[in-house]
């Protein structure tokens, strides 16, 4: 598990370690809603999946040029949600690979927040600062 109080750290972390990680994005919007018929107009939290996108860890990412890319795709989002991925002979996870754990992230995100994934908002600050890492086959 590793623990980040910033988007960078986290990406430092995977890097410094002697692994290869793809580091997984989903891209979420997170919001109030009103309750229809709730007393006194109670509103809920909703979360709605809009995008995502994987890539490898890499020296000197940052969550500027991460939020850019996103903006570009779609500017709705206000967190996102990254999990950390390594094959178990220490070679980088490939598309297929991480197209099925970001379903799963997916999956896990419309039930709730994942475990073993960290959280941060807009500016790369942590909002869930825990990263679990998905071990692979290789």
């Amino acid at each position: 598990m590793m623990k980040a109080g910033n988007f960078e750290d986290l990406a430092q972390q995977c890097v410094m370690s002697a692994t290869q990680y793809r580091m997984l994005y989903v891209f979420v919007r997170v919001g109030a809603v009103d309750m229809p018929g709730a007393p006194g107009g109670e509103e809920t939290l909703a979360v709605q999946v809009l995008f995502d996108a994987h890539q490898p860890a890499q020296h000197g990412m940052t969550f500027d040029a991460i939020r850019q890319s996103a903006d570009a795709h779609n500017p709705q989002w206000n967190m996102v949600v990254v999990g950390l991925a390594r094959n178990g002979d220490n070679s980088l996870p490939d598309d297929t690979q991480a197209q099925g754990v970001l379903a799963e992230m997916r999956d896990q995100i419309m039930m709730g927040v994942p475990d073993g994934c960290a959280v941060f908002d807009r500016d790369g600050n942590a909002v869930d600062a825990e990263a679990e890492i998905v071990p692979l086959n290789g």
